[in-house]
């Protein structure tokens, strides 16, 4: 089933870590997790930068944890065909990340599983409640975040174009074949190793 949700999806291969050094190297942020169903939710409380993905051990309690900036690494990896370039800084003290991983990244406008590109303004205002009795694109990943289009540069022509999205501080550069998106729209990052 193809969803009109998922904007860009390919698959990555993480060929550097931290390539020049730590870009966080201070700082701390207030982690609040708890687990929901079969994942968990993690919230980066001041920075709004969400995680999601699926507990491999515990006993399902919620917690509260400090993300400092040993927690953060920027990966640069390449799409298989070579074609797509990312930037990704991730949380990999939730979900580590190793050179020559593999993993499918996707964009997507909703996490819904119906066939709908845009949320309604009452589900937006709702999204953020537990919905752990309920299915959602988050199930199908294992690592999650929501953000902002900040910036789209096209400087490469219409064969080459470069997308910002930040997720609550933590950056993503997508350079590639364009992408449609439009400054200011609102996305989600899923992610799973392959």
């Amino acid at each position: 089933m193809v969803l009109n949700n998922i904007i860009f999806t390919d698959i990555f291969e993480v060929g550097d870590i931290n390539r020049g050094g730590k870009k966080f190297d201070r700082g701390a942020f207030f982690v609040s997790v708890s687990h929901l169903g079969s994942a968990a939710l993690s919230q980066i409380v001041g920075n709004t930068v969400c995680g999601h993905w699926k507990p491999m051990e515990g006993d399902g309690r919620a917690r509260e944890a400090k993300l400092t900036a040993d927690d953060v690494s920027r990966l640069n990896a390449t799409s298989e065909a070579a074609d797509t370039e990312i930037i990704l800084d991730i949380n990999t003290e939730i979900y580590p990340m190793s050179i020559s991983d593999k993993f499918t990244l996707s964009l997507a406008t909703s996490l819904s599983l119906d066939d709908a590109a845009a949320p309604s303004a009452a589900a937006k205002k709702e999204s953020w409640r537990d919905t752990s009795n309920q299915s959602s694109l988050a199930d199908e990943y294992e690592y999650v975040m929501f953000g902002k289009v900040y910036k789209y540069d096209e400087t490469g022509g219409k064969i080459r174009a470069s997308v910002y999205v930040s997720f609550g501080g933590l950056l993503l550069v997508v350079s590639g074949e364009p992408v449609d998106v439009l400054v200011g729209q609102e996305l989600y990052l899923l992610m799973r190793k392959n």
